[in-house]
């Protein structure tokens, strides 16, 4: 088990002096694909979690994303709009990004997906998707310019960004082939398409990653973590993040209903939603996110040797192919990708 000797001298002296705790022993926790690490910090009495990584990357966004002129730590920054709104998000008790450290309260092991892993509670979901309709409401009514999310968008270009990474990993890479031109052309004529749909309506605030994992369950309170990517998005990324979840998956009428309950919500803070329209939204979404997703697996496991989540690949692109399936305009372009994603094919 990892612990303290892994700080060196210098690193364990300078976090008790200007953080003011006695560290007993450090835990290191299961990572995920981000070039940060996470340690739980012991003192006798209390724990912390520490978040660590290279201070030469210290702007750089886990995901895709164009640069913007505010050079603040997004994690910070964000961090701070967030508490500003009473969204909750964990404490930030010190930070020092020159040395590539920031000392967070400890909010335990217990993510949503663990939790609903045990208890299969839907109540777990509700209280998710409201927290996500009050996100929403707080950011449409208190926007601030300084708050990084809100100076970057989800615009055209990330989109086919997103949209031809899967090509180059999710079907090129996996299989090993390369896609002739004119179907890759045709692939990307509609995606073009859906990305200009999406770019069109991509003006709220987004937490970007808000599926099982990113949400804690402290004291049977929801937390948000990981928001350090939140940019400007479509009302339905973070429902399709949360209900098209790789790793917990709902029956089709489930999702539906948690779908019909966040537009009630929606509605009842005052963001008129028409539902049809929202479900378009939703399943143009799905395409979008969980092609980009599985072509993401793929590339952690190629480029980065981590093969962990290769099991979720099938589940996301199934979603793709099942919402794709819902619009008769792209038949012709289920039609092609089922030549190269199993799933698609398995679903015809």
């Amino acid at each position: 088990m990892p612990n303290i000797n892994m700080l060196d001298g210098n690193f364990k002296s300078f976090l008790e002096n200007y953080v003011n705790i006695k560290i007993s022993d450090m835990v290191k926790l299961k990572g995920d694909a981000s070039y940060r690490s996470y340690y739980r910090i012991l003192t006798g009495t209390s724990s912390y979690i520490l978040m660590s990584w290279d201070p030469k990357l210290t702007n750089k966004s886990e995901e895709a994303c164009k640069p913007t002129s505010n050079k603040d730590f997004p994690f910070i920054n964000i961090c701070g709009y967030l508490k500003s709104i009473n969204i909750p998000v964990p404490e930030i008790y010190f930070a020092s990004i020159d040395k590539g450290i920031i000392l967070l309260e400890d909010l335990g092991d217990i993510t949503l997906e663990r939790m609903f892993s045990i208890t299969q509670d839907y109540d777990l979901y509700i209280k998710a998707i409201k927290l996500l309709a009050e996100l929403k409401k707080k950011s449409l009514e208190t926007p601030k310019t300084d708050c990084i999310a809100f100076q970057r968008k989800f615009d055209y270009d990330l989109y086919m960004w997103e949209f031809d990474h899967f090509i180059e990993f999710g079907i090129e890479a996996r299989n090993n082939i390369k896609i002739p031109e004119n179907d890759k052309n045709c692939i990307r004529n509609y995606f073009s398409e859906i990305s200009k749909k999406l770019d069109s309506v991509s003006n709220i605030f987004t937490h970007r990653d808000y599926q099982s994992r990113n949400l804690m369950v402290k004291n049977e309170k929801l937390f948000i973590i990981d928001f350090q990517d939140a940019l400007l998005s479509t009302p339905a990324y973070d429902i399709v993040a949360l209900l098209r979840d790789s790793y917990v998956k709902f029956e089709s009428k489930t999702v539906n209903d948690f779908l019909r309950f966040y537009v009630d919500e929606l509605n009842k803070l005052g963001l008129v939603t028409d539902f049809s329209f929202f479900k378009e939204l939703f399943e143009l979404q799905t395409i979008q996110r969980k092609l980009k997703d599985g072509g993401r697996f793929v590339f952690i496991d190629k480029i980065k040797n981590n093969p962990s989540f290769l099991p979720y690949i099938p589940t996301s692109f199934t979603y793709a192919a099942e919402s794709m399936k819902t619009i008769p305009e792209l038949r012709e372009l289920y039609s092609i990708l089922s030549k190269y994603v199993p799933e698609f094919k398995e679903l015809m």
